[in-house]
């Protein structure tokens, strides 16, 4: 019998893609590093390097042992410690979904409704968010086809569109201002990817190898990236560091036919990507309080993640101070560091040595 738990590479990066894409459409020039706009092209190209140097500790260990998770290979060493990984994963999947939330609705009150109450609006995007984890790993990811399929017309529409507007004169020279603050915004790219940090959890329930669909993911995004802060820095030039949504601001100048202006479809596009990020981080989330504290409790966890997102949204909503607090590039950094890097790289020698015990074991 199939197990109805599991997904395929293609569901599992399709997510990723989506989940990912959200954080560059609603990219803030005023919260990452102040660089010249092409200096982000840069930025772009050396994301895909950082991505498959971060990413060693992790498939290290889903190469020693690819039935077991993070939390696994935790217990092997002590089930009190597997338990409070649990917990600390569970946190940060819930604080990237807070992230997500808060950082729409700063898009929502500053341009879609600027002079309305977003607050109803904004639970109502939570709680359906959230309560569409229940329906699984697998109905996501088919979720997630359709929408990758809309963000690349999305893409295709606008750069057509407004191929004509490209200014080349709108690049400015590369590294005026020195490397240093082009590392630093490459690294803030990275920090931006926590769905890396998902592979501790689900990779055990993916039907088939992940190497491959980890790269071309990743390549994917680049390229999707590149295209957009090429597109976006040729048109916009240096009006770009000065838009809050900068992307947006591009697809209001965009026209297309009939649709006249494709803001509305780039608006419903991103409502729809934060859709399955907020359903697969919360899903995530409940998954890591069920190794923590048991499985009998799913829908419980998934109206406490409800409930705390709630809470935590209307506090942070529309205040731009308060979401600017929460979402540091610094922060991201370190969080990232810890639960893509550093946990993994802990945990490797203890796998390796229970993997040397059973070899033993068997030859004894």
């Amino acid at each position: 019998m199939t197990n109805t738990h599991q997904i395929s590479p293609a569901q599992l990066y399709s997510i990723f893609f989506v989940s990912r894409i959200l954080v560059t459409l609603t990219y803030i020039p005023t919260l990452n590093e102040v660089v010249l706009s092409s200096d982000l092209l840069v930025q772009t190209l050396l994301y895909p390097l950082g991505m498959l140097v971060s990413i060693l500790p992790l498939y290290a260990l889903y190469k020693a042992r690819p039935d077991w998770d993070l939390f696994d290979c935790a217990y092997r060493i002590s089930p009190v410690l597997s338990k409070v990984l649990a917990v600390l994963y569970a946190l940060f999947f819930l604080f990237t979904a807070l992230l997500s939330v808060t950082r729409f609705d700063l898009f929502a009150t500053s341009r879609l409704f600027p002079d309305s109450d977003f607050t109803i609006f904004l639970l109502i995007i939570i709680l359906i968010g959230c309560a569409a984890a229940g329906f699984g790993l697998e109905a996501l990811g088919r979720l997630s086809g359709l929408v990758v399929l809309l963000v690349c017309i999305t893409l295709g529409f606008v750069v057509a569109v407004l191929l004509p507007r490209f200014e080349p004169l709108n690049f400015t020279p590369l590294f005026y201002d020195g490397l240093a603050p082009t590392l630093r915004g490459a690294a803030t790219f990275l920090a931006g990817t926590a769905e890396t940090a998902a592979l501790a959890v689900i990779a055990p329930r993916v039907r088939g190898k992940l190497e491959k669909g980890f790269v071309k993911w990743t390549l994917w995004l680049t390229l999707a990236m590149g295209l957009l802060f090429f597109c976006a820095i040729s048109v916009l030039g240096a009006f770009f560091d000065t838009q809050l949504f900068p992307f947006h601001s591009l697809a209001v100048l965009a026209e297309f036919s009939v649709l006249q202006r494709l803001d509305a479809f780039h608006t419903g596009v991103w409502i729809l990507c934060l859709f399955v990020k907020l359903a697969f981080f919360t899903l995530l989330t409940v998954t890591c309080l069920r190794k923590a504290f048991g499985k009998k409790l799913k829908k419980t966890y998934i109206a406490g993640c409800i409930v705390v997102l709630g809470i935590a949204a209307v506090i942070i909503s529309g205040d731009f101070e308060r979401f600017a607090a929460i979402a540091r590039p610094e922060i991201m950094m370190v969080l990232f560091a810890i639960f893509v890097v550093l946990i993994p790289l802990c945990l490797l020698p203890a796998v390796k040595k229970q993997i040397k015990r059973e070899k033993e074991a068997v030859v004894a």
